[in-house]
This record gives structure tokens, sequence and C-alpha cells, in this order.
């Protein structure tokens, strides 16, 4: 498993995930296909500025299945950390989002600028909801957001002053 910066040429991939019923089915809905190119550009120029925004390579035969980062938000009027994954449908299922996330957490635990990372998955998402309970977010509470429509959501916060690379919970 690898993680490369998401650039300009993945904008076939952003496109891919967003226009997927299955990928979008917990995000809103099937994200218009007019948007993709400001999506992506938006994706590419902050990854370019800040880093943060991946694409996730499992291996070389598969190439790129799918987006993986950290990236600030604002919420509740401050500006926060916030991670979120997406992975073409093919690929769920088999421990490639766990994997990804624990590389971009570790990462932002190593550089230590990151005090905390929210998540925002669908209340109704079992598989979202269960990498945030897996890797120690506390759940905050449920709320509404808004991605290609909006969403029922459980905020989950995770304290990287607490997080230990490595120490993610087994599945079981």
């Amino acid at each position: 498993m690898r993680l490369r910066l998401y650039a300009d040429e993945d904008g076939w991939l952003t496109e891919a995930l967003e226009t997927d019923p299955e990928v979008m089915a917990h995000l809103g809905g099937v994200m218009p296909r007019e948007k993709i190119p400001g999506i992506h550009e938006r994706r590419a120029k902050s990854t370019a500025e800040e880093g943060g925004f991946y694409v996730i390579i499992p291996d070389e035969e598969s190439g790129a299945v799918g987006t993986v980062g950290i990236w600030t938000t604002q919420w509740d009027g401050e500006t926060v950390y916030e991670t979120g994954w997406m992975l073409l449908p093919a690929f769920q299922g088999r421990g490639i989002a766990s994997q990804a996330l624990a590389l971009v957490l570790d990462e932002a635990k190593t550089e230590g600028k990151v005090d905390a990372v929210h998540a925002w998955p669908s209340a109704s998402n079992p598989g979202s909801n269960g990498l945030c309970r897996r890797f120690g977010f506390e759940l905050l509470g449920e709320c509404e957001v808004a991605y290609a429509g909006p969403i029922h959501a459980n905020h989950w916060r995770l304290d990287m002053t607490r997080y230990q690379p490595g120490s993610v919970v087994p599945i079981r």
C-alpha cells in the first residue's frame, strides 16, 4: 500500500468516485458531472499548496482506487482538521481504507501540527463509522452536514495527542 499526493492527473478518479451511486450513497447522492472539474481543481490546488489529500494505491496492479486525506475546514466558527476517505466499490470491504487512514494519521502525528482530527460520516454508514471507532475517535453526537446533498452525520473527533501510530484496534 502506498499513498501519493493528489495531482492534476487524478481528475478521472474524482469523477469515478463522485459520480458512482454506491460510493456516494452516504454522501448526499451522486455529484452532478458539471461540479467535478471544480472539485478536482480545488483538491489539486489545495494539495499543491498544503498537502494532505492523497490517492490510495494498494498495489501496482490495481493502480489508484480511492482517496484519503486530512484538510482544514470550518466547523462552528472554528478552523478544524477533517479527515475523509472514498474507495471505488470494487475495493471496499478489504481493509484498504483502514490501511490508508492509518498512514495519513501516522503522518499527521509525526508532523505534529494537527491537535485533533474530525470526521462526519453519515450516521447510516456502518463502514465509515466503524473506522472512526476502530481508530479511537470519540463520538461527539449527531448533526446535519452537506456534501453532494444533506447528510445526517455522526461527528467524531480524534485527539492526536493521545493517538499512537500503530495503535489501531484490531478488526474483530
